[in-house]
């Protein structure tokens, strides 16, 4: 039987409850044209969105220093690189931070993962 790997490392599946009200978002990858609506469904839970493109243009060795900033962590798995996805993702296990994977880049994707009762 296979082993499921721990639940913050799977891709999100089903409507999570996620307060992101006071808390710093990084997203590491996904398409440029989407961090603008990505950044307004964090900003409108009150939340302060950061972006890594995941390696195409910004340097990998600054996802340390954002990690660092955040509170959690998204990463989408169709569109980041295997290594920053690898890098971030022990970042977050050594600094304690919450890192979940999203199935795709898509912004609903995040907002799925984002969605709370308590912020519409």
């Amino acid at each position: 039987m296979a082993q499921q790997p721990p639940a913050a490392a799977r891709p999100a599946e089903t409507p999570a409850t996620i307060d992101v009200a006071g808390q710093c978002v990084l997203y590491v990858g996904g398409r440029q044209a989407l961090v603008p609506h990505i950044r307004s469904a964090v900003e409108r839970r009150q939340g302060r969105l950061l972006h890594h493109d995941g390696g195409l243009e910004q340097a990998p060795r600054i996802l340390e220093n954002l990690v660092t900033q955040a509170d959690m962590v998204f990463c989408p798995l169709d569109c980041v690189s295997h290594a920053a996805c690898l890098r971030v993702k022990r970042l977050c296990q050594r600094l304690d931070k919450p890192f979940l994977l999203l199935r795709s880049s898509g912004a609903s994707s995040l907002v799925r993962a984002l969605r709370s009762d308590a912020h519409p």
